[in-house]
């Protein structure tokens, strides 16, 4: 979107100096003065309407060990527990603790935690060995380490319904790559059978490593930086990391705010702040309160209690990444509430499974049939309480993202978005799919081979952008009907033009063949580009001079 159409917000934290104060005025100012020429450079690639709730959330199964003994205390059957990248720290509750406690738990003090709906006190458990688990049965353990735990508070939305038992947070994710295998939950691609309502359905996969699993998918970068929220005790502390801030802009009728989420799978819906939904404009009437221009409520619940939040529908929320590409989530639906004064929101798992609900259910009207399904079989009560009778069946037929990675490692701090291959690819606001992608201060035919090789990691030729040029692009391409067409400018990347010169023509056909793609599989199984002939290269120099001509001209 061309900044000029936005207004720009810089969110800054308050400082006790007027000098700083007048510093960051001047940042501001001058960033609204470039911002038509920082945005019209900005490549961006629309995911699609987000979905409401989340799909599956990860989960990990543990156990404590005596670490004078060697004994595992438990828990046994209710060693499931969520993954949780909003949590500091370890939490057993329900029938996880009750095992514990059969098998010989010890508390060495008390700790208090500050949740959406207040502060509850939890006890602190002795020093056990920590093991836990990923979904491929590797184990990890963390030594001498302090959990949290509770008698009184539940997740279990009905008694004996329990889908895990606990939250493990960022201490076992410290130092490792964490993979969430978002695919994994559409069950291996069966089809939806209305008269078995968990049929074509998983739960996803969650594998822990020392190195980044390599993927054939496009896959986009996000710098996180460290949010940090100090225990405080004056007894022992428990296992403590910090949490994560992703970078989000919020853009909501031409408004666009810069801010700070906390990354976190444990939240089933995404949260934006009170002065996040005012300062978007979320308050149409601007009578101070947003109830009335509320699409819904919410019930949002935690650690310390639950709170009912108003529903508002945010235009976009854009999340920019490392290679220049802003990745887009559309028609976003978000609960209000304020958690603290320095979380501008929560990015919640909605967005991750954004999709594999539709591709599950192939659209609105198997997801129907589920909940009537569901509803006729008495449990009604279960779906109001877990939020599944509310989930939006109207999203997108399409997910988002095949596996996501949390990478941790000592000298690293990112998450790793694998794009699924009916994402569509990037676009510029001019319409374009790059720019100055190679940063030598123009647009030529070397940002197009940039964007292809080393950001798409692809061949030209590859219409769908899956990572391979075959008969399926071709049959993709020539669909269009643009071939040849007498209409200039009219075809996108996805319809033929290869070249970049905005049409489908025999140039991008010898383009595609001259970089020797065809057939070739993945690009990152090739071991290196072929060189051109000299007819070829004479064509492809001919084609990078035309696109050089157009694309200084503009």
């Amino acid at each position: 979107m061309q900044c000029s159409s936005l207004q720009v917000t810089v969110r800054t934290q308050k400082i006790n100096s007027s000098f700083a104060w007048r510093i960051a005025a001047i940042i501001s100012i001058t960033l609204l003065a470039l911002c038509s020429h920082l945005r019209a450079d900005v490549p961006t690639i629309t995911l699609g309407i987000a979905d409401q709730l989340a799909f599956d959330q990860p989960r990990i199964n543990i156990e404590l060990i005596d670490p004078d003994t060697g004994v595992v205390i438990g828990p046994d059957f209710a060693s499931s527990f969520l993954l949780d990248t909003g949590a500091n720290s370890i939490l057993a509750v329900d029938d996880a603790i009750a095992e514990l406690n059969r098998g010989g738990y010890k508390v060495d003090g008390q700790f208090y935690e500050r949740g959406v709906g207040g502060v509850t006190e939890f006890d602190v458990s002795a020093e056990y060995d920590l093991r836990f688990y990923g979904s491929d049965g590797t184990d990890l353990t963390i030594h001498d380490t302090r959990i949290l735990s509770s008698t009184k508070t539940s997740f279990c939305p009905v008694p004996g319904s329990c889908s895990f038992f606990g939250i493990v947070g960022m201490p076992v994710m410290d130092q490792r790559v964490t993979t969430m295998n978002l695919s994994s939950i559409g069950g291996g691609g069966a089809e939806f059978d209305p008269f078995d309502p968990f049929s074509g359905l998983d739960f996803m996969q969650t594998t822990f490593s020392d190195d980044l699993p390599q993927t054939e998918k496009r896959r986009y970068t996000v710098q996180l930086d460290p949010a940090i929220f100090l225990p405080h005790a004056d007894g022992p502390i428990p296992a403590w990391s910090d949490l994560a801030f992703v970078p989000v802009a919020p853009t909501h009728d031409g408004t666009r705010l810069e801010s700070n989420f906390i990354l976190d799978t444990g939240a089933q819906m995404s949260i934006i702040s009170y002065d996040l939904a005012y300062e978007l404009g979320l308050d149409a009437n601007g009578n101070g309160i947003l109830q009335d221009e509320a699409i819904g409520s919410q019930e949002i619940g935690g650690v310390g209690g639950t709170i009912d939040a108003p529903l508002m529908v945010v235009d976009q929320l854009r999340m920019p990444t490392e290679q220049g590409v802003e990745l887009i989530f559309e028609s976003v639906t978000v609960a209000v509430a304020d958690i603290d004064p320095t979380i501008d929101g929560i990015f919640g798992m909605n967005l991750l499974t954004s999709g594999w609900l539709g591709a599950a259910f192939g659209g609105s009207e198997d997801f129907d049939a589920l909940r009537d399904l569901l509803g006729d079989a008495g449990f009604q009560d279960l779906l109001d309480d877990i939020g599944i009778d509310g989930l939006q069946s109207e999203g997108s037929l399409y997910p988002f993202f095949e596996k996501v990675h949390l990478d941790l490692r000592p000298g690293q701090r990112k998450l790793y978005f694998d794009l699924m291959p009916d994402v569509p690819g990037i676009v510029m606001p001019e319409g374009s799919l790059h720019g100055d992608v190679d940063g030598d201060g123009d647009i030529d035919f070397s940002d197009r081979q940039t964007w292809v090789e080393e950001i798409e990691q692809t061949y030209f030729g590859d219409s769908n952008l899956d990572g391979s040029f075959d008969s399926r692009d071709l049959v993709l391409a020539f669909q269009s009907g643009e071939y040849e067409d007498e209409i200039e400018d009219n075809s996108t990347w996805a319809e033929g033009d290869w070249n970049g010169d905005l049409d489908f023509n025999s140039q991008d056909l010898v383009v595609a063949f001259q970089h020797a793609g065809y057939d070739k599989g993945p690009r990152a199984n090739v071991a290196a580009v072929p060189e051109p002939t000299h007819l070829p290269a004479a064509l492809s120099g001919i084609a990078a001079f035309c696109l050089l001509r157009r694309d200084k001209s503009r």
